[in-house]
């Protein structure tokens, strides 16, 4: 994510030498990775995750999240698509776009653990409460059309929560989205499928690093001129397919 802003101009600056940062769904593609794909599909086009390094994006058509994933692929047209990296993110994209869409084996470790069977453990225990489900999830799909179930990004919750009326909602992503649910939507009940779903990536970073940057200097995401060019246009690519407007 660092990276990414990055790309645009930004200084950008994390409290940790960037060798320590990253996760194991990132590190799951690689720009050979791309490179072979593209080799053996001439024709077709690679989607890849806002989760994904400046070096992958910059080998990459397109840039999506998992808030505009599905606009993206269907806004495509009809050639070969690989989708990067997450495979529970792609199945369910490819599940609701009904493309035929080619997607790779990376997952993220704790979405990838949350199933059908544990959401429904967990809802059975809050009659009429809604189902917030990331779309990196298995359950996504599991559960996709049955009522109640809501699949949205991390934004997308926190949109759904305000406008619904609903009191009760069980929460199916990272644990850490709760305390911001909780924070951002006060008033309402935020029951987490698993209070062991703590993403150990994003707790690389703690109160104690932050403050030793403070007192003895953060480190700069410094990316090579070629890369952050490539990487940049394939994400100004994507606002372009979608019809968003990109300030210089």
């Amino acid at each position: 994510m660092a990276e990414t802003a990055a790309l645009f101009g930004k200084k950008v600056l994390v409290p940790k030498e960037p060798k320590y940062l990253g996760c194991d769904l990132a590190d799951s593609i690689t720009v050979d990775d791309v490179i072979a794909w593209k080799r053996k599909n001439e024709r077709g086009l690679v989607v890849s995750y806002v989760n994904t390094s400046a070096d992958v994006k910059a080998v990459s058509d397109y840039v999506c999240t998992s808030a505009n994933c599905l606009e993206v692929v269907k806004a495509l047209p009809d050639v070969p698509i690989l989708l990067v990296p997450d495979l529970n993110l792609g199945e369910y994209v490819k599940l609701l776009s009904g493309r035929d869409i080619v997607t790779w084996k990376g997952t993220c470790r704790v979405h990838a653990g949350i199933t059908k069977d544990k959401v429904l453990a967990v809802s059975s225990r809050y009659p009429g409460a809604e189902l917030l489900i990331h779309p990196e999830c298995p359950a996504a799909r599991e559960l996709f059309g049955a009522s109640g179930v809501r699949v949205a990004s991390t934004q997308g919750m926190v949109k759904i929560a305000t406008s619904s009326p609903s009191r009760d909602f069980v929460v199916a992503t990272e644990v850490g989205m709760v305390d911001r649910l909780k924070r951002e939507v006060p008033g309402k009940n935020f029951i987490p499928v698993s209070e062991e779903g703590v993403c150990p990536f994003m707790k690389l970073i703690s109160l104690d690093d932050i403050l030793a940057s403070i007192e003895g200097g953060f480190y700069e995401i410094s990316l090579p001129l070629g890369v952050a060019e490539r990487a940049r246009r394939a994400i100004v690519r994507t606002f372009e397919l979608l019809g968003i407007e990109v300030r210089a």
